[in-house]
């Protein structure tokens, strides 16, 4: 099993946010493979190019990390599935012109090169093929977290747009973004599409109507092409374990415990505090009472030597 690290996504990871973002992204992208021929570049552990092989015809996932690789060739057996070693910039497959579709996800900020592997993907692409990709938004990604120390090169959007359009007509843009939510849907059995949307947000202590255009993605999501793209869609990821909100009310029961232990911790401290404090005003009052006590012998020091100075001088020998 691959350690999660915190950027390459496993399915086991306790990050039901994280799962939600990696796990769409694929489920998406699998409705524009059916019968066709993918390669998935920077396919990690595996999991999303098995995805994509449940309806495509043959998925090539390419990855430059050796565990990786093992991982994903041991854990995923189809035989329309097959990893091989490389790098976004130089994949190791030969000829041109291979794949009806090529993804890419969460990869591309971790390469400077990036045209080098937009030529790549234009190389292995067929004319009429598309190129599916996502990115973190540079303006948003990092606002909460600080910066990734895995990333090499993030963009934003204007960026992403001018490179996607250097090298292709036609591109279609998304945003991705984790949010709660409430679903209804029909019991009868009919279809439920289309789906009606409505948004709000908490202000001034209230949940109000907001215009949906205000949404601000954390990720970006295209689409790119030479020709037309077919069933562009938006698309909704439902959580039926509802693990999110599980994960989050452990954490805050996690917290509340710590929060007890560090009370109680204090309390002993407090006590230990008191009885220390007790201890040193013992020691305070023992010091002061022999300090007394040496004081008064000294006093009668004196007065006998003065006696004694005094009965000399009135009674000399």
């Amino acid at each position: 099993m691959l350690d999660w690290t915190g950027e390459r996504f496993v399915p086991w990871a306790k990050e039901a946010a994280v799962a939600y973002e990696h796990l769409h992204r694929y489920i998406w992208a699998s409705n524009f493979v059916e019968g066709k021929r993918v390669l998935d570049l920077a396919s990690g552990e595996g999991y999303g190019a098995e995805i994509l092989a449940r309806r495509a015809s043959s998925v090539s996932g390419v990855d430059i990390d050796d565990e990786a690789l093992r991982h994903a060739s041991a854990r995923y057996r189809q035989t329309n599935l097959q990893f091989i070693k490389g790098c976004l910039t130089a994949v190791p497959i030969p000829g041109t012109h291979l794949f009806d579709v090529i993804t890419c996800f969460e990869a591309l900020e971790h390469i400077e090169q990036h045209d080098e592997m937009m030529r790549e993907v234009k190389r292995l692409l067929k004319p009429d093929g598309l190129f599916i990709v996502s990115i973190p938004n540079k303006d948003t990604y990092n606002v909460d977290g600080g910066p990734n120390p895995f990333h090499v090169r993030e963009l934003a959007f204007d960026e992403f747009n001018a490179l996607l359009t250097q090298y292709f007509s036609t591109v279609s843009f998304f945003g991705q973004r984790v949010r709660t939510s409430s679903s209804m849907w029909p019991l009868n059995g009919a279809s439920v599409e289309p789906v009606q949307k409505f948004e709000v947000e908490r202000r001034n202590g209230e949940f109000q109507m907001v215009d949906p255009g205000n949404r601000i993605p954390v990720y970006f999501v295209a689409l790119a092409s030479q020709t037309s793209i077919k069933d562009c869609k938006g698309s909704i990821l439902v959580d039926h374990s509802d693990i999110f909100i599980h994960d989050k009310d452990e954490a805050l029961a996690w917290r509340a415990e710590q929060v007890e232990d560090l009370l109680k911790f204090t309390d002993y401290l407090q006590g230990e505090l008191k009885s220390a404090q007790r201890q040193i005003q013992l020691q305070n009052d023992e010091l002061e009472g022999m300090q007394r006590s040496r004081g008064w012998k000294l006093v009668l020091k004196v007065r006998a030597f003065r006696n004694r100075l005094i009965g000399n001088r009135y009674h000399p020998r």
